[in-house]
């Protein structure tokens, strides 16, 4: 696999990863 295709991968899985922790992080640690 060359090395664009791993990055193409790593930000599809990766960004909706992220997004859900991050969801999942503000509504276990709500600002007050």
């Amino acid at each position: 696999m060359t090395f664009e295709g791993q990055v193409f991968i790593w930000a599809v899985v990766g960004i909706p990863l992220i997004f859900c922790l991050g969801m999942t992080w503000r509504e276990v640690n709500p600002k007050k």
